[in-house]
């Protein structure tokens, strides 16, 4: 038995099921996203910024999960590793953040291996 595979939500890196296993998802997904693309947001990230390399993705910034607007003014480019580290921070800082506190900014920092962070400050 082959393994599930997940759909990851992109704004807070909840994990729900999407295919039984990976031919399922090949078959029932990736070509037929590949064909026709369902995503708007995606579709018209392309048509106004054009494609962009495999080891790049793009992101909303400000962070929706932080408060940002999902628009396309607000869409940056950035390379996949940080922008899935950066995606990691926020929904790691907004899990373990006290109830009933508010994001109310973001700073960089660089951890003891070299990568680009985000830490998410709250009000308290």
């Amino acid at each position: 038995m082959e393994p599930t595979v997940y759909f990851l939500e992109a704004t807070l890196l909840r994990p729900s099921p999407l295919a039984a296993s990976f031919t399922e998802f090949a078959e029932a997904e990736l070509l037929r996203v590949a064909a026709v693309p369902y995503d708007s947001a995606a579709v018209a990230a392309l048509a106004r910024y054009g494609p962009i390399s495999p080891d790049e993705l793009r992101a909303y910034a400000p962070s929706i999960a932080l408060g940002g607007e999902e628009s396309p003014d607000h869409v940056i480019r950035l390379p996949a590793h940080v922008a899935m580290t950066f995606a990691g921070d926020v929904a790691s800082a907004l899990q373990a953040s006290p109830p009933g506190s508010w994001p109310t900014g973001v700073e960089p920092w660089e951890d003891d291996r070299g990568r680009r962070r985000m830490r998410v400050r709250f009000d308290h």
